[in-house]
């Protein structure tokens, strides 16, 4: 039988904060969660999962990386607010641009 090793507090923290990277990395290009579940091929609770430090894996990083232009090892730079940004994308500069996000998907 296998046995696995259980996430520490430590792994949880180091989560939420790739979590609150993603939601920061998308508000600063100016995207709703919508527009990024609907251009990833997702549901817009997945992205939540996501910004909320669930149901991350390396492949959600590399896909994400590819979708909003940025390198994967941006998500793992410390989030500049300790705490979620609440509400939509105050920067509108790109409303009319969220076709820029891409809608192929990478190749690995």
């Amino acid at each position: 039988m296998r046995s696995f090793i259980e996430p520490s507090n430590s792994d949880h923290q180091f989560l939420k904060k790739v979590g609150r990277k993603i939601g920061e990395i998308r508000l600063q290009m100016g995207y709703t969660q919508f527009q990024l579940a609907e251009q990833a091929g997702v549901s817009i609770q997945m992205v939540q999962y996501w910004e909320s430090g669930r149901n991350i894996t390396l492949k959600t990083l590399y896909n994400l990386a590819h979708q909003l232009d940025c390198p994967v090892h941006s998500f793992l730079k410390e989030p500049r607010h300790l705490t979620a940004q609440r509400g939509r994308p105050r920067n509108h500069k790109n409303k009319k641009n969220h076709s820029k996000l891409r809608k192929s998907k990478p190749q690995p």
